[in-house]
C-alpha cells in the first residue's frame, strides 16, 4: 500500500474540506474589505487571513477525526481520506497541532486582540467537536456556534487592522451570521441529517422537514431584509448596502418559493436538495458582496 506523506495527507485534509475552510477564508477576506472600505492594509490582512486558514484547518480535522465512525457510514462524507484510510489518524493530529500553532501565532502577530478573537474561535470549535462535551448535540448550539463563528473570525481581522472594535463590522456580521443561522439547515446540514440522528446530534436539520428548513432561510432573508436600512442610518454603511441587500433577497425569496410548492411528499430527491444548497451558497457569497459594496466610501469614488 503507497505510503501517504506528510504533506500529501495534508493536501488531501485541505480538498476533503475545501468547501468550508473556503468559508472562513471568505468571512476573513470579507471583514478586512468592510474595515478598510474595500482598501485594506496588505500586511495585517495577508496575517488575519493565514491565521483563520491554519486555526480553521486545526480544529475541521479535529471534527473529522473525532467523527470519524459516522462519516465512514455517511454517504456524502465516506470519501474524506480520514473515512477511506488515506490519511491515519497519527498523521491528521500531526496537521492539527502544527496548523493550530501557525493559526494562533500569526494572529499573535498582529496584536492581542486579533490573536483572542482567533482563540476564542479555537477554543469554542474545538467544544464543538470534543466529544465529552460535543456543543453539537445540543438544539440550537450547533447552528449558534458556527453563526456566532462568522463574527469571531470578522472581529479578529476587524483587531488586526484597525487595532479597536468597529460597529461597522459587526453589525455587518450580525446580520450575515443571522442569515446564515436561518439558512444553514438547508443549505449545510440537509446532507448530514441521517447522520446526525445515528449520532445524538439534535440539530434544526434533524427536527424540522425540508420545506420547513426552506421557509426558515426565507424568514431569515426577510429579517436582514428589514434590518439592513439601518446599516445606512446607524452604522455608517452607504445607501448601496440596503439596495443591494432587497434586490438580493427579493430574488432568493423567487427561487426558493417555488421548491416549497413542489414538495408534497417528505421525501427529497437529490437533485432538488443540491440545487436548494446551490441557491443559499451563493445567497451567501452574494451578501457578502453586498455588505464590502455597502462599506465602500463613495464620497472617495466621487472626487
Amino acid at each position: 500500500m503507497h505510503s501517504t506523506s506528510f504533506l500529501e495527507s495534508s493536501i488531501l485534509l485541505i480538498k476533503s474540506r475545501k468547501e468550508a475552510l473556503g468559508l472562513w477564508l471568505w468571512c476573513s477576506i470579507v471583514a478586512a474589505l468592510i474595515v478598510g472600505r474595500g482598501f485594506p492594509p496588505i500586511q495585517p490582512t495577508i496575517l488575519s487571513i493565514t491565521a483563520t486558514f491554519f486555526t480553521a484547518l486545526a480544529v475541521y480535522v479535529y471534527n473529522d477525526i473525532v467523527d470519524l465512525e459516522a462519516d465512514q457510514e455517511n454517504t456524502y462524507k465516506n470519501t474524506r481520506p480520514l473515512a477511506t484510510g488515506k490519511v491515519s489518524k497519527s498523521t491528521a493530529k500531526q496537521v492539527i497541532i502544527i496548523s493550530s500553532i501557525i493559526g494562533l501565532s500569526t494572529s499573535l502577530l498582529n496584536n492581542t486582540g486579533s490573536f483572542l478573537f482567533n482563540a476564542l474561535y479555537f477554543t469554542v470549535f474545538a467544544l464543538y467537536s470534543y466529544p465529552r462535551i460535543h456543543l453539537k448535540k445540543r438544539f440550537l448550539v450547533k447552528e449558534t456556534v458556527i453563526s456566532t463563528g462568522m463574527i469571531m473570525i470578522a472581529m479578529s481581522a476587524n483587531y488586526a487592522i484597525q487595532g479597536a472594535f468597529s460597529t461597522r463590522v459587526f453589525f455587518g456580521y450580525l446580520l450575515f451570521a443571522i442569515f446564515a443561522f436561518c439558512a444553514m439547515p438547508t443549505g449545510f446540514d440537509s446532507t448530514d441529517v441521517e447522520a446526525d440522528k445515528l449520532q445524538g446530534v439534535n440539530s434544526i436539520a434533524s427536527n424540522m422537514s425540508f420545506k420547513q428548513r426552506i421557509q426558515l432561510a426565507m424568514g431569515g432573508m426577510i429579517l436582514i431584509m428589514t434590518l439592513s436600512p439601518l446599516t445606512y442610518q446607524y452604522f455608517g454603511y452607504n445607501i448601496l448596502m440596503p439596495i443591494s441587500i432587497t434586490i438580493m433577497g427579493v430574488t432568493f425569496i423567487k427561487l426558493l418559493y417555488p421548491v416549497t410548492r413542489n414538495l408534497e411528499t417528505s421525501i427529497v430527491d437529490e437533485p432538488t436538495l443540491m440545487k436548494t444548497r446551490k441557491i443559499i451558497l451563493g445567497s451567501i457569497f452574494i451578501i457578502c458582496i453586498c455588505v464590502i459594496l455597502g462599506s465602500l466610501n463613495l464620497n472617495i469614488l466621487s472626487t
